[in-house]
């Protein structure tokens, strides 16, 4: 709690912070929190969090002093991240008022909005409530995982929580732990392996912290094997990459190459051990249309098997059919939610002609698509030019931010006449988990979006925004407050 902080408001604080934490822990367990009737209780509570956040600044003397205050540059790109989210959040609003299927719209801009708020509450909670929602956090991601495998190795993934599991995953053997597609359970998986490596690649001895970072690291990935996504496995790579660039930076140049070589010669030897051994992931992966195209052509024409390929896919076909409706509105897109409502309209290829008996060259008879199965080909299809360029330009600002304040977490200052500076740099180094974390977590749903859909689950989205709000909150110097009590003890 703030020294400047007691009674009425401090209880406002900590009633917004749980109104925020309960929809981010309990969103996953509740299926993702895809249906309505669970989605709408945990909105409400997030909204709800925003009230009270409002109230508390209204009883304290100076609000403007709760504000995160970030040095310069991340106070600048932070600034630019926010403006530009503004923008496109007003963008979304307008275009979803201007649409007639109003309940479509209404929850594709909850999906921006929600998280855009959850990380808000995050940001303003104060280091010491914040770290405990991180330390929350890892833990439900680390209990989720072991559901997940226990699920799958005890009870043959025969129900997701409660409901009967779909028996085509089922079929396949692949966990969903709860989510009711395997593909989202290995999102969640993704970002506990993003929390997992930014415990143990950060500089500092809280070994209890560490050892939990442990087990949600063998947890998160094994979690990613059984569910065999395809699309998690290739972004479980992307993590290791990153943390490859991010993860050592706290050493000395010598020892941040040595330590890079040794992560990376360990990685190899796991990775062609797993490809050798984990038959049913291998398996599955190999058969996946575009993967075998590109293991019977050499590399030198393996653009030519992607270009064959994929476009037959399932995913290629909801993909090209996003593209051909985006096509009609390239500059406001066909508006929010608006795919499953349009998916008929586009989902065949127009060349086909009723009065001369002539099929279109590409047809889809098998299945409805309520998402495209890419979240950034869903953005500019529904969004737009305007709506795409509005939400990249906050998100590559969003990134810079979070690289500039992962730089100030570098190893701490040896010159001992400058205590203040050694002081506040041995804070940053504590903190430096929470800022890999983000980072990793943002490069993973980056990548993992170009082919699924994963934060067009809600819990996935409030979990991923509040990931990536813990360092502003965890490095801000707060204007005008005392210091809190240690929160990384």
């Amino acid at each position: 709690m703030d020294r400047q902080e007691s009674g009425i408001t401090d209880w406002l604080g900590a009633a917004a912070l749980w109104c925020t934490a309960i929809p981010v822990l309990a969103g996953p367990w509740l299926f993702g929190a895809w249906e309505m009737w669970w989605f709408w209780p945990l909105a409400a509570l997030i909204f709800l969090g925003v009230l009270l956040t409002g109230i508390r600044l209204a009883f304290l003397p100076r609000p403007l002093s709760r504000l995160p205050s970030l040095r310069e540059p991340s106070a600048a790109r932070l600034k630019f991240a926010l403006i530009f989210l503004a923008a496109f959040l007003v963008y979304a609003v307008f275009r979803a008022t201007v649409l007639c299927v109003a309940m479509t719209a209404e929850r594709s801009v909850l999906l921006f909005l929600l998280p855009a708020l959850v990380a808000a509450q995050t940001m303003l909670a104060g280091p010491a409530r914040t770290a405990i929602l991180f330390r929350l956090i890892l833990a439900n991601l680390l209990i989720l995982g072991i559901y997940g495998c226990a699920n799958h190795f005890f009870f043959d993934n025969a129900r997701v929580m409660w409901a009967p599991a779909y028996e085509q995953y089922r079929a396949a053997g692949r966990a969903s732990g709860s989510y009711y597609c395997p593909d989202h359970f290995a999102g969640a998986m993704e970002l506990g392996t993003a929390l997992a490596l930014g415990v143990l690649l950060n500089r500092d001895r809280r070994w209890a912290l560490k050892a939990a970072g442990l087990a949600l690291l063998a947890v998160s990935v094994l979690g990613v094997v059984i569910s065999k996504s395809r699309g998690g496995g290739l972004t479980l790579l992307v993590i290791g990459f990153g943390a490859l660039v991010w993860g050592f930076s706290q050493w000395k140049a010598y020892h941040k190459w040595c330590y890079r070589t040794s992560a990376a010669a360990l990685a190899g030897i796991c990775l062609f051990l797993f490809m050798g051994h984990a038959r049913g992931f291998m398996d599955r992966a190999v058969d996946y249309p575009l993967f075998r195209a590109l293991e019977e052509r050499p590399v030198t024409e393996w653009h030519a098997a992607v270009a064959e390929a994929f476009p037959h896919t399932d995913r290629g076909l909801m993909i090209r059919g996003a593209l051909r409706a985006w096509a009609t509105s390239r500059t406001w897109g066909i508006g929010p939610g608006m795919h499953q409502v349009l998916w008929p309209r586009f989902a065949a290829t127009t060349d086909g002609n009723r009065e001369m008996g002539l099929w279109p060259s590409e047809t889809n008879e098998t299945f409805h698509s309520y998402e495209v199965h890419s979240d950034w080909v869903q953005l500019l299809e529904e969004y737009g030019i305007v709506g795409f360029a509005l939400f990249s330009l906050f998100a590559a600002a969003a990134f810079a931010a979070l690289v500039s304040l992962h730089a100030t977490t570098g190893r701490r200052r040896r010159n001992k006449r400058k205590a203040d500076s050694n002081e506040a740099a041995d804070s940053n180094v504590r903190y430096g988990y929470a800022t890999l974390a983000a980072l990793l977590a943002t490069v993973a749903m980056a990548f993992h979006s170009l082919g699924d859909f994963n934060l067009q689950m809600p819990a996935t989205g409030w979990m991923f925004a509040a990931i990536v709000a813990l360092p502003v909150s965890l490095l801000a110097e707060r204007r005008g407050a005392s210091e809190e009590e240690d929160p990384g003890k």
